[in-house]
């Protein structure tokens, strides 16, 4: 994209910078990893009861939780999901999609 490597050694440590909100971009690392998340298609919004994506989730990322609905409810757990995309294909009306995040690690020195 640049002709000039340093020139865009630059714009991406400056970008880095921006996306992690801090000025000490050398010692962060973006990484993006994906979350699974649940759109107004799902069945539980039109009270049919269905947890197919809950039991094919290894990790039990997704949870389903009793509302005044009358059906269980799915919800992600963030911090569980590893962003795999085993629930995807089993969706029947395909509710789920990925999503990526930005988190920040820090290389402490």
């Amino acid at each position: 994209m640049f002709k000039d490597r340093k020139l865009s050694e630059d714009i991406d440590q400056s970008k880095r910078a921006f996306l992690v909100g801090n000025s000490s971009a050398e010692n962060a690392e973006l990484v993006e990893p994906q979350i699974a998340r649940i759109n107004g298609r799902c069945f539980a919004i039109d009270r049919i009861a269905c947890q197919i994506c809950g039991d094919i989730c290894e990790p039990r990322a997704i949870k389903f939780y009793w509302t005044s609905k009358k059906v269980p409810t799915p919800h992600i757990q963030e911090d569980a999901c590893t962003g795999c995309g085993d629930c995807l294909p089993v969706c029947p009306t395909g509710a789920i999609t990925l999503i990526t995040t930005i988190k920040e690690i820090s290389h402490a020195k």
